[in-house]
């Protein structure tokens, strides 16, 4: 008979009565209408309408304040939000929620974590969950013969069923919306208990990592429990398994097994995808639909890129970009959260390839693409760090700090997604160098040591603590940058343009710590007719530390006239032109020289380039942009007041420049050279060369001036220390 606008089916007294019963022996006490006590029950029609709804709570992996409306469109014979509704608000429940309802009734309770956007979600009691299970069954739906064979008897059959149920309506509520995007956990976990592997796949697909921000233990339960004959049988949900283990550990969804450690664990899981990558990637043009074509397509353009197949990965990119128009003919088009992904890789692959304008409007393009962003999304996160390190390079400094804080709003510190968390922190450790905060900046480095994995941003870290240390003085340890970078970064053959120019520059600066310009000369002199030759830059400093002046102002100019140069680039410029300038004793030029360069600094927010100059001029220049007018509104950008920069210019350490000896040779006489090297006399000199002896001794006589010696010992004690045998 009906009761509460329900059709049961049982009389209510008598089953209600047996459910009461029921109840007082689950929890050990009796039920009462005292809302401070489980199973506080009003009426007669309440109890059996809540028992109803409760008794399918079991479907979902949570509850939440979709489920009502979910079981009644699933269900629309047993449930209606019209005949329950005075059921289920009737009671001593006034001002609650229908979920917190049923919570004082005594169905749920909290689950361990809320939802991504901080609602709370709910779980069915343990104690009460096989009465409802029986319950479930008696209203579970007509049972066939399949369902029998495919799911078992008895309650997994009705689970089955009723999942299968649920499929349908979830999918149509599970969305990229604030309202559906909640859902999406819960339905891959249906799907995946439901055996729907054809449906789990296509929802990786579709969203990608974004599941695991949206309901991160729903995805585990889905994605990490896939038999493995499955996941050999669908290769999207090959690479979803691998991918979603390795985030689950990052975030602690999942334990660590006992003995294992996170970053072998991680390691081990990242090669799984690259093999799966590797395995699934080429093949992204047969795809089935157009999300997994871009998804799988934007996956493979990484692994190109991490593989340093720099051209490979831009014609797969050039391929990619005639997915992004919809299909209008057949209605397929790719999601949000893919055009987002493939944004973001875009911007990444044009970041490392030196096309940085480029790399900013498409790492912009993704962070508006990719709405609603969550706590610990790495798409958006990654997006804004990028921009924020790419500012900082390039200027604005205050578009810097803007990214930077727009990165942190959504990761904060989160050490276990470790490459946003090496952006962030390096841009951070930049923008302290920039007002020669010096401690800050190191203490940062310092945290970056145990944080930061071994990738092509290595570089770019490298050469912003090797910046720090020469700033500190720490002359020794600027120089060990060359041998740290070397282990952490990837072979020179894999790096890319953008990391090629970066290590330049570390070597280069790791030799003048050390006072070995000669060794710095030769390796900018190997390093010219490489794809990627060194900036002139390197060669103004080279020049400026060894007192070649005149070669330090055609290096000079040419660095000034060179596009790509950033606003540090072109402030370091115009102060080494300055102190060429001084050199040769013409004060007007150095003053137009630093004028200038105190316009670059204001406009890059940096006092680095005037911090890097040698010892012997630095205080000199220093005083002199302080007198151009543009000085207190640099000062005022950093925050600082004369006399803290006036401090902290003075605390910068020394240099080697004062033992940045370059020699010049000529053929006849490092042929000479090597000859004393190998411990030849003059007169076997002479034998050797086919000259005269006295043409020997008046060349060997040339070359200990040159080197400053006296003697033949002398002479290659100093040939070694400088690295003559390195290079001319």
């Amino acid at each position: 008979m009906p009761v509460g606008n329900f059709v049961l089916g049982w009389r209510a007294h008598d089953d209600v009565g047996r459910w009461v019963r029921a109840m007082e022996s689950a929890s050990g006490q009796p039920i009462t209408s005292d809302r401070s006590r489980p199973f506080g029950l009003s009426s007669t029609a309440t109890a059996p309408v809540m028992f109803a709804y409760a008794s399918h709570f079991l479907l979902f992996h949570r509850v939440t304040e979709h489920s009502i409306s979910l079981l009644q469109t699933a269900f629309p014979r047993r449930f209606s939000a019209e005949r329950d509704r005075p059921a289920l608000e009737a009671g001593h429940f006034v001002g609650a929620s229908l979920l917190e309802r049923f919570a004082e009734a005594g169905y749920l309770e909290p689950a361990d974590r809320a939802d991504h956007r901080g609602q709370e979600t709910w779980v069915v009691p343990t104690e009460i969950r096989e009465i409802l299970q029986h319950e479930l069954l008696r209203y579970g739906p007509t049972r066939h013969e399949s369902e029998l064979t495919q799911g078992g008897s008895g309650v997994e059959a009705a689970l089955l069923s009723c999942r299968r149920h649920l499929i349908e309506p979830l999918r149509s509520a599970a969305a990229d919306t604030a309202s559906g995007e909640p859902l999406i956990g819960e339905l891959a976990v249906q799907l995946r208990f439901a055996s729907e592997w054809s449906g789990l796949q296509e929802l990786w697909y579709r969203y990608g990592m974004r599941v695991m921000v949206t309901d991160p233990v729903a995805i585990h339960e889905a994605f990490g429990s896939i038999p493995e004959p499955k996941l050999h049988d669908y290769p999207g949900l090959w690479l979803a398994h691998v991918y979603v283990e390795s985030t689950s550990v990052m975030q602690r969804v999942r334990s660590l097994p006992a003995g294992e450690n996170l970053d072998l664990i991680v390691e081990r899981l990242s090669l799984q995808v690259t093999e799966c990558t590797a395995t699934l990637g080429p093949r992204w043009h047969s795809m089935g639909t157009a999300d997994a074509r871009l998804h799988v397509g934007i996956n493979w353009m990484r692994f190109q890129r991490l593989r340093g197949d720099f051209t490979g990965a831009l014609t797969t990119l050039d391929e990619l970009r005639q997915l992004l128009p919809d299909n209008e003919s057949t209605g397929i088009s790719a999601s949000d959260r893919n055009r987002a992904f493939f944004r973001l890789e875009q911007g990444i692959l044009y970041f490392f390839v030196d096309r940085l304008p480029e790399a900013l409007e498409a790492l912009r393009e993704s962070t508006l693409l990719w709405q609603r962003p969550g706590y610990g999304d790495y798409i958006p996160a990654f997006a804004w760090a990028l921009m924020g390190l790419i500012y900082e390079l390039r200027g604005p400094r205050v578009q810097a700090v803007e990214c930077l804080a727009q990165a942190q709003a959504i990761f904060g510190e989160v050490w276990d997604f470790e490459y946003v968390s090496v952006l962030t922190m390096t841009v951070e450790a930049m923008l302290a160098l920039d007002r020669l905060d010096i401690e800050r900046a190191q203490v940062l480095l310092e945290r970056l040591e145990f944080a930061a994995p071994r990738s092509e941003l290595w570089p770019v870290v490298m050469l912003t603590q090797q910046w720090a240390e020469l700033l500190s003085g720490d002359l020794a340890a600027a120089a060990r940058a060359q041998t740290r970078l070397s282990e952490r970064a990837t072979g020179s053959g894999r790096l890319s343009p953008f990391a090629v120019s970066i290590v330049h520059r570390v070597r280069v600066v790791g030799l003048l710590a050390l006072g070995q310009a000669q060794r710095a000369r030769g390796y900018l002199e190997r390093q010219a007719d490489t794809p990627v030759p060194p900036s002139h830059e390197s060669w103004a400093g080279l020049m400026l530390a060894a007192g070649r002046i005149d070669l330090v102002l055609r290096h000079v100019d040419i660095a000034l006239n060179d596009p790509r140069a950033s606003d540090r680039d072109r402030a370091a410029a115009h102060l080494m032109g300055a102190a060429g300038h001084l050199a040769l004793g013409d004060e007007p030029a150095a003053d137009r020289a630093c004028h200038l360069a105190t316009r670059e600094m204001a406009l890059a927010c940096s006092l680095v380039p005037l911090a890097a100059l040698p010892s012997s001029v630095r205080a000199e220049l220093a005083a002199r942009c302080a007198k151009t007018p543009g000085w207190s509104g640099l000062l005022e950008r950093l925050e600082l007041d004369p006399e803290e920069v006036g401090q902290r210019i003075a605390a910068i350490g020394g240099d080697a420049s004062e033992t940045a000896l370059l020699v010049d040779l000529t053929s006849r006489e490092a042929d000479l050279l090597r000859l004393i090297d190998q411990g030849l006399t003059q007169a076997d000199m002479a034998l050797r060369l086919h000259v005269a002896l006295t043409t020997v001794k008046k060349q060997v006589a040339a070359l200990y001036r040159k080197l400053g010696a006296d003697s033949r010992a002398g002479a290659l004690e100093k040939a070694y220390r400088i690295g003559l045998f390195d290079g001319r």
